[in-house]
């Protein structure tokens, strides 16, 4: 049997007879190239230990990120007192300045006496500057303690669910030690399904790196095309459908085009890609260019699925990410509402999604 199997009448997983599905999606998403030589799988034990060390890398990196977001989140309180500050220097009389002052007395409404009475502060001033501009300076520090605290705090946010995602992840690893040293081996059936999906997840995002292809013609010569050549991948090459649509060879040598304009992505999207070929976008709504892999989506392995995905999130708003989201799936599931904008298109039926570090190959 292919994929995970459950030991017959024991609802335990055992590992494995292969380690991912054979059907051409799921290939696709678990990252094996099918037709080729693989190495042999691990044991449960090799898999609980690799999936255990990426989400412990995982806490490590958050926890870093979190402590240095934490770092540059400032307090509003903070923001609060330089405003005031401003506030109270603006309605300062100008004929109370004079040039080389460098304090001033201002009152503080955030505390009154008994009687009403603000309490008094002293503030420092730029001797060059008068109320109005010291004020200026005030507001500023205070827009910029809140610019952070806008940008900083969604970062801050996100990162801490994703730490605690990763806290939950590491103790259910360590639970299935316990149980793989209980059953000498061999996982219960929920424990197998929840370890089996862990797998195909962080495989997914790029946490956990596909086995390497060991085969050595390319999907293209197997089918009796041998890949293009490299002297063909030149400049002529690249440009081969336009000035605005770029050309690359993947790692198996299939074509990969990417759209550089509106125009040019309707002509990737719409006219060169065919039904079973792969078709990518950055994902999130991020926009960018459309980018095809002129290959059947059960010939392409994972290396030509990461390859072309670093292509569409390079041309795209994710750029500066350090990964970015991008969503593939077929190129018959791409199409065009009459009347919308060049280069917008639509998706129909399901999509995959991978995380990968945008970059254009060498």
């Amino acid at each position: 049997a292919d994929g995970w199997a459950r030991s017959a009448g024991a609802g335990a997983w055992v590992f494995p007879t292969r380690l991912f599905a054979s059907s051409p999606t799921e290939a696709t998403l678990s990252g094996i190239d099918e037709g080729a030589s693989t190495p042999a799988p691990p044991s449960a034990t090799e898999l609980v230990g690799a999936v255990a060390r990426a989400a412990a890398e995982q806490v490590k990196a958050l926890t870093a990120k979190q402590r240095a977001l934490r770092s540059q989140l400032q307090d509003p309180a903070a923001a609060e007192v330089w405003h005031r500050r401003g506030v109270a220097l603006s309605v300062l009389p100008a004929k109370g300045w004079h040039r080389g002052l460098t304090q001033v007395e201002i009152p503080d409404y955030s505390a009154v006496d008994d009687a009403g009475k603000p309490a008094t502060e002293v503030v420092e001033l730029d001797p060059d500057k008068d109320f109005r501009d010291n004020a200026q300076v005030y507001f500023k520090r205070y827009k910029k303690i809140m610019r952070g605290i806008e940008q900083i705090a969604p970062l801050l946010e996100r990162c801490e669910e994703e730490l605690q995602r990763w806290r939950a992840e590491s103790e259910r690893v360590k639970r299935w030690r316990t149980e793989l040293a209980v059953g000498g081996g061999v996982l219960p059936a929920e424990s197998g399904d929840a370890l089996a999906s862990l797998h195909a997840s962080m495989l997914a995002e790029g946490l956990l790196q596909p086995p390497a292809s060991s085969a050595k013609p390319a999907k293209a010569a197997a089918r009796g095309a041998p890949p293009v050549a490299k002297a063909e991948a030149g400049p002529s090459f690249k440009r081969k459908y336009g000035k605005d649509i770029d050309c690359f060879l993947s790692p198996s040598g299939f074509e990969v085009v990417c759209g550089r304009s509106s125009a040019a992505n309707e002509q990737v999207s719409l006219k060169l890609a065919k039904s079973e070929q792969v078709w990518f976008h950055a994902g999130g709504g991020i926009a960018g260019s459309h980018v095809l892999i002129r290959a059947n989506w059960d010939e392409v392995s994972p290396e030509d699925i990461a390859f072309a995905a670093r292509i569409a999130a390079w041309h795209s708003k994710a750029r500066e990410m350090n990964r970015a989201p991008v969503t593939y799936c077929k190129g018959r599931q791409v199409g065009k509402v009459k009347g919308s904008p060049q280069g917008k298109v639509t998706l129909s039926g399901r999509g995959y999604q991978i995380f990968v570090e945008p970059g254009l190959p060498e």
